[in-house]
């Protein structure tokens, strides 16, 4: 997803054009209408044209995968500020992934 640019974004989800042997794929990305949404409303914000970054950092560029890594260690060590000892659990970006495609 970090990789993606504004035009990428349709209203019924993301399209994601890979590469495959000399060949261009396109593959679409399915998001939740609530998630879209949000999205709308950041990109509005922003003001931001076709070509440019989905996602950017305060800085105004493109968010990479470390960022992403770093946000989400960021909040689940604050989610697991409250937790029992017994209670507690690792999280990566990438088990995001496995989640929204079995939800």
């Amino acid at each position: 997803m970090v990789s993606l640019n504004i035009g990428q974004y349709r209203q019924k989800g993301l399209y994601d054009v890979l590469r495959r042997k000399s060949k261009r794929v396109s593959q679409k990305i399915p998001l939740p209408q609530e998630s879209r949404e949000y999205l709308d409303h950041y990109l509005e914000k922003r003001e931001a044209e076709e070509g440019e970054p989905l996602f950017i950092t305060r800085y105004g560029t493109r968010l990479q995968t470390l960022d992403v890594c770093r946000i989400c260690q960021r909040v689940l060590k604050q989610a697991l500020a409250f937790l029992p000892e017994h209670e507690k659990f690792e999280f990566t970006p990438h088990q995001l992934r496995h989640t929204f495609l079995k939800r």
